[in-house]
């Protein structure tokens, strides 16, 4: 299972593992409590907090809000601060914006959401 997974992967799997662990501890609560709050089993829990890469995001995002901490499971990659992305999509912009060609005899039809002499 763990072939195709590198090395890198698996630490970082093992590190938020026992970070897991050791929130759920401080916290007081068994792997029992925790499972039942997440809706799994004890052995989730345990491959969750051994860092098990087999574990389902489900299962991750249950144990964050378990913890109070979901919200950083939505901020890991936010959309505006995605530097390659946006480099990616700045190097596909057009180098110049032309109108769209219309037949003569074809009105410019109106557009009713821009008042008259907006640019914009």
């Amino acid at each position: 299972m763990n072939d195709h997974i590198s090395p890198a992967t698996l630490r970082t799997m093992r590190a938020l593992g026992e970070d897991l662990s050791v929130a759920r501890r401080r916290r007081r609560i068994t792997q029992a409590d925790l499972a039942g709050r997440m809706g799994v089993s004890v052995g989730t829990v345990k491959r969750l907090e051994a860092g098990d890469p087999g574990v389902g995001i489900g299962s991750l995002a249950m144990a964050l809000l378990a913890f109070g901490k979901l919200d950083r499971l939505a901020n890991l990659l936010p959309e505006d601060q995605d530097d390659i992305g946006q480099l990616i999509d700045r190097q596909h912009l057009p180098r110049r914006v032309r109108r769209p060609h219309r037949r003569d005899g074809d009105a410019k039809p109106a557009d009713p959401d821009v008042p008259d002499g907006a640019l914009f």
